[in-house]
Parts: C-alpha cells; sequence; structure tokens
C-alpha cells in the first residue's frame, strides 16, 4: 500500500508541477493585463478607493520593517482606532482594502491600521532554526498519505504565536494601547493569541472565517474529498498547496472555495472599478501566489494545526473581551454544479461553532431548505445575525451574503456594517 501511495503522489506531482507552472506564468500574466501584480511591489505606496486615502509605511521591529497600511481618520483616540490583520494566500493586507474602504465611509472618525501578517513577504529570507523542528505533519495527495517532519527545522517566526508576540511589538512601537481588532483568516489566529495574552488592549474583536472551538481532528481526514476547517497537512508541501487552489477556484473541486453569488456580481465588471480589482484578487491574484509565499505558507502549516488553535483559544475565551463572529452564509451551501461551497460550516454535522449558535439546519451536512429552523435568522439590512445559545461565548454572530470563506473581499460592504454595528453598540 505504501509503494502504490508513493507511486500516486509522484505521479501527480509530475502531472501537477508543470501545469502549476504554466498555470502561474498565464495567470500573473493575466494580472498584468488587469493592471496589477500578483506579486506586492515592495515599495511603499499611497493609493485611493473611492474617496478613501491609504497610505503605506513600515513599523521596524527588531531589525525587520513590517508593513503598515492606514486609512481614516490619523488623530483619531484609541475608541476609534481599528486594527485589522489577514490571511492567506493572497497578501494579507490587501484582502482589507475594500472593507476598510466601506467602514470609513460609515465612520470618518475611524482611524484604520492594517498590520501585514508578520513577515509575510515574499522578500523575506526564511531563517531556519538548529532547536525548532516541526510540530506537525503532512499528507501526500491523493491518499492522505502520512509524512514525518518531525526532523524538518522551521523558521519560528512563523509560528502563530510567535507572530501574536511581533504585531504586540508592532502596536507597542505605533503606541496602540486600545484599539478595537478585526482579523480574518490566519490574522484572526494571530489576533486570538494576541488578545488572549493582553486583553486589556482589545476594545472589541470581530473575527472572520476561522472555526472557533469546535473541531474534531478526525475531520481533517476527509479531505481533499471534503474540506472541513482548513487542510493544513496537505498545504505543507508547495506544490499541494499550489494545486489545491487552483483545484477549489477555477476548477471549483473538489468544493468551490468561493461564492456563486460573488461570482455573479462581478462577472461583468468594468476596469477601474472596485469590483474588477476584487475579482482580480480572488480569481487571479490567489491561483498565482508567488514562490515564496508558497514556502512560508508551508512553514506555517507546520507549526499550526486547527486542534492546537482549538486549544489556544481557551485563554481569549476566559476573557472578557466581546466578540463578533462573521462568517460567509454560503458556507456549505450547494452550487448550481453540485458542488458543495467553501470549507467552514455554521450548522449541521460539522458545525465548527456548534457550541455557540442555534442550528440553522440540525444534522445537515449541506445547506437543505428542508431541514431550515425558522426565525433563527434576524434581518439586518446588508447581512443577517444568526440566534446565540444563552450560554455563547461569542457576544454576536453574523451571516454575510454572496460571500464564503473570503468574505472581507467578495462583500466588504456587508462586512464592514456587521463590523461598524457591533463596535457602535457594545453592552
Amino acid at each position: 500500500m505504501r509503494i502504490k501511495n508513493l507511486v500516486a503522489t509522484s505521479l501527480l506531482k509530475g502531472f501537477s508541477v508543470p501545469m502549476m507552472i504554466i498555470s502561474s506564468l498565464y495567470y500573473r500574466a493575466l494580472c498584468r493585463y488587469r493592471g496589477t501584480s500578483a506579486a506586492r511591489d515592495p515599495s511603499y505606496q499611497k493609493f485611493t478607493i473611492g474617496d478613501i486615502d491609504f497610505v503605506e509605511y513600515f513599523v521596524e521591529v527588531e531589525g525587520y520593517n513590517h508593513r503598515i497600511t492606514e486609512a481614516g481618520d490619523a488623530d483619531a483616540c484609541g475608541d476609534n482606532t481599528v486594527v485589522f490583520m489577514g490571511g492567506i494566500p493572497t497578501d494579507a493586507s490587501e484582502t482589507f482594502y475594500w472593507l476598510v474602504a466601506e467602514l470609513c465611509c460609515l465612520n470618518s472618525n475611524l482611524r484604520c491600521l492594517i498590520i501585514q501578517l508578520p513577515f509575510v513577504e515574499n522578500n523575506t529570507k526564511l531563517d531556519f532554526s538548529n532547536n525548532t523542528k516541526a510540530r506537525h505533519s503532512a499528507r501526500a495527495l491523493p491518499f492522505n498519505q502520512h509524512i514525518d517532519l518531525s526532523n524538518d527545522p522551521v523558521d519560528p517566526r512563523f509560528d502563530h504565536c510567535n507572530q501574536a508576540i511581533t504585531a504586540a511589538h508592532i502596536l507597542g512601537a505605533m503606541g496602540i494601547v486600545k484599539a478595537h481588532f478585526v482579523g480574518h483568516d490566519r490574522g484572526a489566529v494571530v489576533f486570538d493569541y494576541l488578545i488572549g495574552a493582553n486583553p486589556d488592549i482589545a476594545l472589541s474583536y470581530s473575527r472572520g472565517s476561522q472555526l472557533w472551538d469546535h473541531y474534531d481532528d478526525a475531520w481533517s481526514l476527509l479531505a481533499p474529498q471534503l474540506i472541513v476547517g482548513p487542510p493544513h497537512r496537505q498545504m505543507v508541501i508547495s506544490w499541494q498547496c499550489q494545486l489545491l487552489f487552483f483545484a477549489v477556484v477555477k476548477l471549483k473541486r473538489p468544493i468551490n472555495l468561493l461564492s456563486p453569488g460573488f461570482v455573479a456580481a462581478v462577472d461583468n465588471a468594468k476596469r477601474g472599478s472596485q469590483e474588477y480589482d476584487r475579482k482580480t484578487h480572488l480569481l487571479y491574484k490567489s491561483v498565482a501566489v508567488p514562490k515564496g509565499i508558497r514556502s512560508i505558507i508551508g512553514q506555517i502549516m507546520m507549526q499550526t494545526d486547527s486542534t492546537d488553535e482549538v486549544r489556544g483559544r481557551v485563554v481569549l475565551k476566559n476573557s472578557k473581551v466581546q466578540i463578533m463572529q462573521f462568517q460567509g452564509e454560503d458556507e456549505f451551501a450547494i452550487d448550481a454544479r453540485g458542488n458543495i461551497v467553501s470549507d467552514q460550516p455554521y450548522f449541521g454535522r460539522y458545525n465548527l461553532f456548534a457550541n455557540d449558535v442555534c442550528d440553522l439546519y440540525p444534522s445537515a451536512i449541506i445547506q437543505d431548505i428542508s431541514l431550515k429552523v425558522d426565525k433563527l435568522l434576524e434581518n439586518c439590512g446588508l447581512y443577517h445575525s444568526l440566534r446565540l445559545k444563552d450560554d455563547a461565548r461569542l457576544s454576536r454572530f453574523c451571516l454575510i451574503p454572496n460571500a464564503a470563506h473570503f468574505n472581507v473581499v467578495e462583500n466588504p460592504q456587508a462586512c464592514a456594517q456587521a463590523i461598524n454595528d457591533f463596535m457602535t453598540n457594545l453592552e
């Protein structure tokens, strides 16, 4: 069986790697044609989205220049300061541009600071430790063969706990002692650790597209046929990470990572519009991730998994910080081709939030209208709120229409409204 797995993996790699090279070159060229680049320009820029001005600059911590992107009122007090951190595989800061623009339009008194996911830059040189080894194994496609990495050295800067410490140092260097926090994907994991260790710094915390405190490690074995939570183990291997994103974004197999509503909305987007740029970000940049970033993603995944992250949230859960979760409403819906949408369900058999939310589709695997429970959703204009259980730790749970995993890019207006409502109505 082991030989069979090795042969299958070798054949898949032999086919996939050349195809991914050609695909990456094509989508990089397409990004250039669309007026941007799949690899971020290392210089610091000023730019405008809508009527909102943005400026990039760096904050030096221990000899490394960490990128900050700022918009809004530079003189705002702490009560009106909002700190953001995004995730992978595309540029973590860029994922928040459109949401921040919407939020600044809703509230001109806000100062919005996007901290780049620490050290995740294409020009970062990996610095392996002789004393720190991988904590987690890899799984080789197509049969999830276990690969022991316990003797492989890692760059400890990409341990999320260490990234949280770095983020705290960045905030300290900027003089930020209190703020609202918004994290998405990997950025939410970093903020979980940061706020857990420093709860007094957070006026509120909004976290998106990241599982919470209910996870069965056996679910990870379902990948890639059914992906429940991030497929960390498969993403350790660079070519597999690239193949997975190509498959779920372009082929929509084995899942469709993007909301069908979003894809339809941007289908005929005109050059120069925000819709056009958001389409470029998700449909093209996501499948043309630079090699350096793919290597960093592997380093991250060698040092974390969903079970680790759930355990790491205990300190945050025991704090008094008010927390709002926002998920794409299309999670585990079915698209027109019969594919499951995205990877983080908020209901049913694989409910990642089962301890906090009332079950909208009890016992279901997918969104099944025949099983939907009435009166659990409240219409909040651009988004919905899902009823919480009486003993929920979360303060609010919001569902973003026409969005799935990348909700901050797919529907930034609704995300901004949900975040603003939460920040301005704290108990």
